[in-house]
């Protein structure tokens, strides 16, 4: 479903759900769930499902400890890739964001009061170059920056990825086409043999 929804290789699509339900410790059962995450992501935002699961490798289960959903995750990438920070920088600079907010106060960590309100506080307190350069580190001020800019962003971003089944409805499309039809036509001639057949 998600090669068809991406227009990906087999083993591409296959590695880059493997890679974000692996980071969650997702059970099998969802992985409808994040098929549909991947692409919605995907079709949101500016990174695409191989950028996502370059980014889900460096912070995933951080992500999953702090108490933060696949969606969230997305999301967070997405919002920095609106921005240019794609791939692995994105996914290093979250994880090390993730980890500072993680060892500070209360009132910013995300398995606390949750990612939404962990960058709302984050961001009431208007904190300058330098105070986030302090308390993030020269090498996750940008990320950091951009995150606590983008933080409404990434509340949207989160609610367009809940509940979703955009890897359907972009397989449906991608199969409306000359080699959809062939492929369902391929299909109902095999079903007709069999049935003569038996």
């Amino acid at each position: 479903m998600l090669s068809k929804a991406a227009g990906m290789d087999v083993p591409a699509a296959a590695n880059s759900l493997t890679i974000a339900m692996n980071q969650f410790s997702a059970p099998a059962e969802e992985a409808g769930r994040y098929i549909n995450v991947l692409a919605a992501g995907a079709k949101e935002g500016a990174a695409e499902i191989p950028d996502l699961s370059d980014s889900l490798t460096k912070f995933g289960a951080v992500a999953a400890s702090s108490n933060v959903s696949i969606e969230q995750s997305v999301a967070l990438i997405e919002a920095l890739s609106e921005k240019g920070i794609k791939g692995e920088v994105a996914g290093t600079g979250i994880k090390s964001f993730l980890l500072k907010l993680e060892s500070g106060a209360r009132e910013t960590r995300p398995s606390v009061v949750g990612l939404d309100k962990a960058l709302e506080n984050l961001k009431n307190q208007n904190l300058s170059n330098a105070d986030v350069t302090k308390r993030f580190g020269l090498e996750t001020a940008n990320v950091a920056l951009t995150l606590i800019n983008q933080s409404n962003r990434v509340k949207e971003l989160t609610s367009a990825l809940e509940g979703t089944n955009e890897a359907y409805k972009q397989a449906a499309i991608n199969q409306d086409n000359i080699s959809g039809a062939t492929d369902r036509l391929n299909s109902k001639w095999t079903n007709f043999k069999e049935t003569l057949l038996n």
